[in-house]
């Protein structure tokens, strides 16, 4: 896979040293002996190490208590770290979205060629359109090993289901790669796995372990605003909900069988039952099935003016006239995800969802307010709500 990426003649990047800067016994154990006697002759101009090696070590020093920092990825890989990092590389838009969601987009100088291609459509480009003017330095299973060496990155950020590429290149290029799985099981916020974990590991390589931190809790209130009124609805109160998965087919027979956003809101998942035990959350099923179900409510992923699907198709068919979301024309488009999922805008759909499942009880919440105020608080920018809806063609309210 990685051959034909670059010439065989390739050697590790000079620039990324398997030991401490300014470890003079080379045991990987920087004492304040050897950090004091790396600074002092640095100061007087009398040392081979520059101001990078010197102001690495006292960082390593002070925040690592002088050793390499390891840790265990989402891929279960084993990585070890001996500098602090300063630049990285993002080979899949939900591993960037969650570099940008810690605060370390200054960080990140080359990104995958799915940015490149389809950044148009994502938030964190929206948010910080320089993004895609970065590098292009391949994709999570395809990486060019040549821009990697040449961008020098700390840390190379990959999805987690690939760890053969990831120790590959890895090897290859001499580089860290760390790999992370915001949702391995498709829009879960606190599974094993899930964003939660991935802002903590990520926050422990960026050193960004407090803006973690801060993150997950900000996520917990916002999902018990929701999620603390619709835990009270009598489970017959609850619509049946039937989410279709359009984003490459232009039918309505792909099923999501799992996405937090839809329980949290107060939804129930008509597909749920149908889950493979492989973990994968979209299933193919038939229109019989669907009718069987009989869902109150039809959701479409969709992220365009122009969606694959439209509600105009699903009202139309005639296999589906029986459906009750068919009859009383209750069919909505929802965002889902978008190459990878986004638990921001995840967070956003707690609330777009339930006031669509709940209009009564959630009557004065003002869902397109609230998601400005959620990617604000993940993506620093101003109106990225507004931006999604003006893109799509989901429901709103007067």
């Amino acid at each position: 896979l990685l051959a034909p990426a670059l010439p065989l003649a390739i050697t590790p990047v000079a620039a990324y040293e398997k030991k401490i800067p300014c470890d003079a016994d080379g045991n990987n154990e920087l004492t304040k002996e050897e950090l004091v006697n790396a600074i002092l002759p640095y100061m007087l101009d009398e040392s081979s190490y520059t101001l990078d090696d010197v102001g690495d070590a006292a960082w390593v020093y002070a925040y690592w208590s002088g050793k390499p920092k390891t840790i265990v990825d989402q891929a279960d890989r084993t990585v070890t770290i001996y500098r602090p990092v300063e630049r990285v590389v993002c080979l899949f838009p939900s591993v960037m979205r969650i570099i940008v969601h810690l605060g370390a987009v200054d960080k990140i100088v080359g990104v995958s060629e799915r940015t490149h291609n389809y950044g148009e459509n994502m938030v964190a480009v929206r948010a910080y359109p320089e993004l895609e003017e970065l590098p292009c330095a391949g994709n999570y299973n395809d990486p060019n090993l040549e821009t990697l060496v040449t961008l020098k990155p700390d840390v190379i950020f990959m999805y987690g289901g690939v760890s053969d590429v990831a120790d590959a290149t890895q090897e290859k290029v001499g580089i860290p790669v760390v790999c992370l799985n915001p949702s391995p099981t498709g829009g879960e916020f606190s599974a094993p796995g899930g964003p939660f974990e991935t802002w903590r590991l990520a926050g422990i390589v960026l050193g960004e372990k407090e803006r973690a931190e801060e993150l997950i809790s900000y996520c917990k209130e916002e999902i018990e605003k929701v999620s603390g009124i619709t835990s009270e609805i009598p489970e017959s109160e609850k619509p049946t909900v039937y989410f279709c998965h359009a984003h490459r087919a232009s039918d309505i027979t792909r099923a999501v069988t799992s996405y937090d956003p839809l329980d949290i809101a107060g939804g129930i998942n008509v597909a749920a039952e149908i889950r493979p035990d492989s973990g994968s959350v979209v299933v193919d099923i038939s229109k019989e099935q669907i009718i069987k179900w009989n869902p109150d409510i039809i959701l479409i992923h969709s992220f365009s003016k122009e969606p694959k699907l439209s509600i105009e198709k699903v009202l139309s068919d005639p296999t589906l006239q029986t459906v009750s979301a068919v009859k009383n024309k209750h069919i909505y488009y929802t965002k889902g995800w978008y190459i990878g999922w986004d638990p921001a805008t995840g967070l956003t759909e707690c609330f777009y969802m339930a006031k669509l499942f709940h209009p009564t009880i959630f009557k004065d919440l003002d869902v397109e307010e609230e998601g400005n105020e959620i990617l604000k608080r993940f993506y620093g920018a101003d109106g990225l709500y507004t931006w999604i809806l003006e893109r799509g063609n989901y429901y709103t309210w007067d």
